[in-house]
């Protein structure tokens, strides 16, 4: 995927961008995917316009849409633990994933510790619904989100997870928590950790022993030291478009499409199309609204964000048979 193109070159200048609000310690969790989908769209459109790529046979469709935030809180944020994804479809090939959960980090305070210890704040268990019900960790279910979506890029069956039988697992002596939980594939789904400066990201295939004490539900802290095993933001999203695929997923673009309805309820989605095969069907799913020009008389386009959710959760259940269980 290194040779010359628009999706190419449009995703390294988004990233350079970044790099460059980074320098000065502008971004945040609140404003990262904003703004890198606005750097996504002006360079797209800048690189268009300057007929440089006027040879490439289809047009690139840039687009995102955000998670649905309607009543039934188990299928939105909490529902997934994910923030938002990239997908990538090039013009051949493989497509490639990756999602995020983004958190921000702190100083380490008490006596004996240094001020410049960092660290990030991994815990999140969901308040239990009003009906009693218990919510499962933020890690359990972003692990078992892309559980799922893995399972479909193998074609083998998703048998889904119970948090309680897991965590029962996890307490027998001798415990492989990467081998019960199944993270060692995980290496595509990241914690984005906002620090001064650029992001670092930890994948969750390293993360074990914070899954471990999630699912015991202990609402105090769950430390992650920094930088333990984090890795730059920005390269890592360069590597997108780079023969190395590193801790992004490889797979199948009619797969990823199919998957594409499953994340709508859950998370924001920012995709990119260079084949010219997969943006129009997705805008005539009518979940799509233009808001940009991407190429050439070709529009950028986005979802619309739905406050009650039904248009998107029927379009997931016509790609997803269970797109709409709350469990997932």
């Amino acid at each position: 995927m290194t040779s010359p193109s628009l999706l190419n070159a449009s995703l390294a200048a988004a990233v350079d961008t970044l790099a460059g609000l980074c320098r000065v310690n502008t971004e945040n969790e609140e404003t990262f995917t904003g703004v890198f989908m606005g750097a996504i769209a002006a360079s797209s459109n800048l690189l268009s316009q300057s007929g440089l790529y006027n040879d490439e046979p289809n047009p690139i469709w840039w687009g995102s849409f955000s998670k649905n935030r309607g009543p039934d809180m188990k299928i939105t944020e909490p529902g997934s633990g994910a923030d938002f994804a990239l997908c990538l479809l090039p013009r051949e090939g493989y497509a490639r994933l990756i999602i995020f959960q983004a958190k921000k980090s702190s100083i380490a305070a008490g006596s004996g510790v240094k001020p410049t210890e960092w660290y990030a704040d991994l815990n999140r268990i969901p308040k239990d619904l009003e009906d009693g019900t218990q919510r499962d960790p933020q890690i359990f279910m972003l692990a078992e989100t892309g559980r799922r979506i893995q399972a479909l890029s193998e074609g083998i069956p998703y048998v889904r997870k119970q948090s309680k039988e897991v965590h029962k697992l996890l307490l027998a002596p001798g415990a492989d928590v990467a081998a019960v939980g199944e993270l060692g594939g995980l290496s595509w789904i990241h914690y984005l950790i906002y620090t001064l400066g650029e992001p670092v990201c930890v994948p969750l295939s390293k993360l074990g022993e914070v899954y471990k004490k999630e699912l015991g539900r202990d609402r105090s802290k769950t430390k992650y030291s920094l930088p333990g095993d984090t890795e730059r933001a920005l390269p890592l999203l360069r590597r997108g478009v780079q023969d190395d695929p590193s801790g992004w997923l490889l797979i199948d673009p009619d797969v990823a499409v199919a998957v594409l309805p499953l994340l709508a309820p859950l998370m924001h989605v920012v995709v990119a199309d260079a084949s010219g095969r997969y943006g129009p069907t997705l805008q005539a799913s009518h979940q799509f609204s233009q808001v940009a020009f991407g190429h050439i008389n070709v529009p950028l386009w986005r979802a619309n964000r739905a406050s009650k959710g039904p248009e998107i959760a029927v379009a997931a259940d016509a790609s997803i048979d269970d797109a709409s269980d709350p469990k997932i």
